[in-house]
This record gives C-alpha cells, sequence and structure tokens, in this order.
C-alpha cells in the first residue's frame, strides 16, 4: 500500500465515521437516548457545527489544505502516528468489521425488534467508537479532529 494509498484509506474512514455519527444523530430521538426537546435540538445545532470539520479534515489527508505543512511533513506524521502501512490497515480493519457488527444490529432492530436488542445495538455501537477514537487520537494534529473526537465523545455519552 503506497502513501496515497493509506492517505485515501483514512480520508475514507472519515466520511465512513461522519455517516455513522449522522446515524446515530438522526436516531437518538427514536431510540431514546435523549433525555427530552431541547438535547435533541442542541444535539443537532451541535452536528451542524461539527459537520463542515470532517470535510477539513479530508481535504487536509488529500493535501488540499496543508497550511503551513509540506506533503512531506504530512507523511512523516502520519508514519510517526501509526497511520500508514500495516498498522493504518489493521486499525480500519478493527473498525470496519465493528461497523459491520454494529449496521447488521440496526438492520435487525429496523426489521425484526427483539427484546434487548436495542441494548446490544448500543454495545456494538461502543465497539465500533472505540477503534475509531484510536483513529482520531493518532490523527490529532490534523485541523477538525478534535472537534470531530468531541461529537464523538457526545454520542458515546448518549449511549447507556
Amino acid at each position: 500500500m503506497s502513501i496515497a494509498d493509506d492517505k485515501q484509506s483514512l480520508a475514507e474512514f472519515v466520511k465512513d465515521l461522519e455517516r455513522l455519527l449522522y446515524l446515530v444523530v438522526e436516531m437518538a430521538r427514536s431510540m431514546g437516548l435523549l433525555l427530552d426537546e431541547e438535547n435533541d435540538k442542541l444535539l443537532r445545532e451541535a452536528w451542524k457545527e461539527v459537520r463542515p470539520r470532517f470535510d477539513e479534515i479530508v481535504r487536509y489527508i488529500q493535501g488540499e489544505a496543508l497550511l503551513p505543512k509540506s506533503s512531506g511533513e504530512l507523511e512523516g506524521q502520519l508514519n510517526d502516528c501509526g497511520l500508514v502501512g500495516a498498522q493504518l490497515k489493521l486499525k480500519l480493519r478493527i473498525y470496519y468489521q465493528r461497523r459491520g457488527e454494529f449496521d447488521r444490529a440496526v438492520e435487525t432492530l429496523r426489521t425484526s425488534p427483539q427484546p434487548g436488542f436495542l441494548r446490544r445495538s448500543f454495545k456494538a455501537l461502543g465497539r465500533v467508537l472505540r477503534p475509531a477514537n484510536r483513529i482520531l487520537e493518532s490523527m490529532g494534529f490534523v485541523p477538525g479532529v478534535h472537534a470531530v473526537k468531541e461529537m464523538k465523545g457526545i454520542v458515546e455519552e448518549l449511549t447507556p
């Protein structure tokens, strides 16, 4: 895998995490995660504020918004943080495996809800957010990542 492939994989991860968090934000009320109308309103407003950060992160990773850093510096940082090669592949593989578990749990919840299945869906969500957090922590030098991490943390706080 080349560094260009690694950057593309990271960009795809960021886009997928955006879709996952959006799904949870949209489902929060129907899943009983929010205590009241005001929480729902604030969650949606916070999402609107954070949402553009995902595009900012992708542009930075792809070298379209490097600020004062050069492409070589970015590649060095990705390497130093274990975000290239086999290390990145392993982190992403675990994330996408867990994401698949969550998607299957949500689909089952939608099509044939069973007692206790909502709890299993939350557990699956937690299992997908843990590897996402590891990757986001490694990407801490990228502008916008901190805001995304905070939003992910809010979503985690919503789950029982």
